[in-house]
């Protein structure tokens, strides 16, 4: 059954079609019944075909996929009858893969200001699932999904997680994301359950020791292993857990951990080289956006995140021309979510702002390769899960007239021993007393974005703010007093 029922969606998936959530089901439960008879869930052996031949099939799988997608969101989203309508494009424009340049860019701001207009009117489509995302620039983004939707990932992360062997009926999975702003953690805790995982919705927990005490507890649960043995969190709270458990002398060998995974901020080579010290896993990643739900990249065991290029297309692009960069250099990672993995919202040319850079990775998958996650084209700093961009902070700072205007200020993380530490650097107009500077720095402190940070409440990331000379930041961040300007 089960390989018939997987052979059947496999060539589904083939030639374009979507996954039948009938199929996905029989599937998920047969995976968890192998493992509970002791059994592992192999991926299935392909015949041995040349990458060029692999990756022919995958340009002409993306190929009709894009024409589909043109051909529906032209059909049921208001934005992309209107823009695609008016340029004159259509299905039949769409003649090969390098004709994805004739589409127009999608941008935050659109979403922002026309978030109904995004959302299919094709029959039968209802939005059910809301997933926020955790922006700060202007006002927060609202992706919606279908229950459909919302099933149909669950139950494709389940089995991902029953084939790598991170979820499934024997796990303890710990999860510090908030479920009720975290898409990670929607789907993930669901996915969880569906494999037969016992799932500790911890959230954002403070208190590092009660966290690491979970992780070391010996449960007597039948089935089930005896330690947690698969942890989630975003990157700042790993930061801080990992560092703590190394401060109480714990050895990697007082864990039962299988499995540590992380997302929704840059993961540093440092922090993989912190948790493979404390608790001798390998850090997985994960890298995908709220308005890119049905697609994203992830770690192979090389540890390069490779692009889910059956879902979805990856452009990188020069930042100021907004052509292909070389292979190799840095450019703005663009995002095309394909119909039908994506039917509620799927989005063209998404503009992520973003800066990646590709790599031929030595695994021999023939998706593309992002070495890491550079930064962010508009200087976001992301302050343990929570994203800060330079509007907010640049409209507190004009309110001080002791500093340079418009305000001249520059924002970065630094993994420090303990902890993660974020540091605001912020040009005075002139030289202050010792008394007038620390209530100015009182003041600042009160009145910054950060304090609503959950981490920093929780004291699990700490910032601090330096005030320097004036033109001593080389490159400030970009800040216009009439406010966010949309490329």
């Amino acid at each position: 059954m089960l390989f018939l029922t997987g052979l059947k969606t496999l060539l589904r998936t083939a030639v374009g079609g979507g996954a039948s959530q009938r199929d996905l089901d029989v599937i998920v439960a047969a995976m968890r019944q192998r493992l509970l008879a002791g059994k592992t869930n192999q991926p299935p052996k392909l015949p041995r075909l040349s990458p060029q031949f692999l990756r022919k099939r995958l340009d002409a799988l993306q190929l009709r996929k894009l024409r589909r997608t043109v051909d529906y969101v032209t059909e049921h989203l208001p934005f992309y009858q209107r823009t695609l309508g008016s340029a004159g494009i259509s299905r039949d424009s769409i003649r090969s893969l390098a004709d994805l340049r004739k589409l127009p860019f999608t941008e935050r701001h659109h979403i922002e200001s026309q978030a109904s207009d995004f959302i299919s009117r094709a029959p039968g489509m209802m939005a059910s699932v809301i997933l926020p995302s955790t922006g700060t620039s202007g006002r927060a983004l609202d992706v919606f999904l279908t229950s459909q939707e919302f099933e149909r990932f669950t139950s494709l992360q389940a089995i991902a997680g029953m084939v790598y062997n991170f979820l499934g009926p024997a796990h303890i999975v710990q999860v510090h994301l908030p479920a009720d702003v975290s898409i990670a953690a929607k789907i993930l805790t669901q996915a969880a359950n569906k494999s037969g995982a016992l799932t500790l919705p911890m959230g954002f927990v403070g208190d590092l020791d009660k966290s690491l005490d979970s992780l070391l507890e010996k449960r007597n649960v039948p089935g089930k292993f005896p330690q947690v043995s698969a942890l989630f969190a975003a990157p700042g709270y790993l930061w801080a857990l990992a560092s703590r458990s190394l401060q109480r002398g714990l050895q990697s060998s007082d864990f039962g951990l299988k499995n540590i995974s992380s997302g929704g901020a840059k993961v540093s080579r440092e922090l993989r080289a912190l948790v493979s010290k404390a608790w001798g896993v390998t850090l997985r990643e994960g890298y995908s956006m709220a308005e890119m739900v049905s697609t994203g990249a992830y770690s192979c065991d090389v540890g390069n995140l490779h692009f889910l290029e059956y879902s979805g297309i990856l452009e990188v692009l020069d930042p100021l021309t907004r052509e292909p960069v070389k292979f190799g250099d840095v450019g703005v990672a663009v995002f095309t979510a394909l119909y039908p993995d994506r039917e509620l919202m799927p989005i063209l040319r998404y503009w992520t702002r973003d800066l990646v850079r590709l790599i031929a990775c030595p695994c021999g998958q023939i998706t593309v390769a992002i070495e890491e996650v550079v930064g962010r084209t508009d200087h976001m700093v992301i302050v343990g899960g929570q994203n800060f961009y330079p509007q907010p902070i640049g409209d507190v700072l004009t309110a001080f007239a002791e500093l340079v205007q418009p305000p001249r200020f520059h924002i970065h993380n630094e993994e420090r021993t303990t902890m993660q530490h974020t540091v605001l650097e912020i040009e005075c107009a002139a030289p202050l007393t010792e008394a007038a500077r620390a209530q100015l720095l009182k003041k600042i402190q009160a009145a910054l974005p950060f304090n609503h940070a959950v981490h920093i409440q929780l004291g699990v990331v700490q910032y601090e703010i330096h005030l320097v000379p004036p033109n001593s930041i080389a490159v400030p961040f970009r800040y216009k007093l009439q406010g966010p300007t949309p490329v």
